[in-house]
């Protein structure tokens, strides 16, 4: 859905003539990644270490849809028990820029490879940005993970993130 979405946003922009307006506006200058690694808080024995990579394209100059891959660690302790799970989750967000260097973003992952924690994945937060290519990307935001692994309970809590943005 966010590919056609993507498209949509891509045929739109090239229709308009706004991609050939200049080298600064030009159709390549609307695409970004974004790297990123965080943590976070404790929340039913489990804290959760990640490590995510996004692909987008600025379709309006505040509305941004995009990609991302994930690889979700999560730390278990409870009780006598100690373990851990490494899992890659792919989804989908979209983000919006409330000022100019805000955004506000939502995103969605599910687990596709996993050593034993199945889960959807559910991300709403705020992205403090600087300007340009390069540049800083500093977030916090609230996780909710559905778990779907028996005698793993779902993780509610604040994560913490800090990245760069190309």
């Amino acid at each position: 859905m966010i590919c056609l979405m993507l498209l949509a946003a891509i045929a739109v922009r090239a229709q308009s003539g706004e991609a050939a307006a200049s080298e600064k506006n030009s159709f390549t200058q609307h695409f970004y990644a974004v790297w990123r690694c965080g943590a976070g808080l404790k929340n039913h024995g489990m804290e959760t270490r990640n490590f995510n990579v996004q692909a987008g394209y600025e379709v309006l100059p505040r509305l941004n849809p995009f990609i991302q891959a994930e690889e979700l660690l999560g730390l278990y302790h409870r009780g006598d028990t100690k373990t851990y799970f490494n899992t890659t989750n792919i989804g989908a967000g979209l983000s919006y820029g409330i000022i100019p260097d805000i955004d506000v973003y939502g995103m969605w992952g599910t687990s596709v490879k996993s050593n034993g924690w199945k889960y959807n994945a559910y991300e709403a937060g705020l992205m403090l940005k600087s300007h340009g290519k390069g540049s800083v990307a500093v977030g916090i935001a609230y996780k909710f993970v559905d778990s779907r692994s028996a005698g793993v309970d779902d993780y509610k809590g604040i994560v913490f993130t800090a990245g760069f943005r190309w």
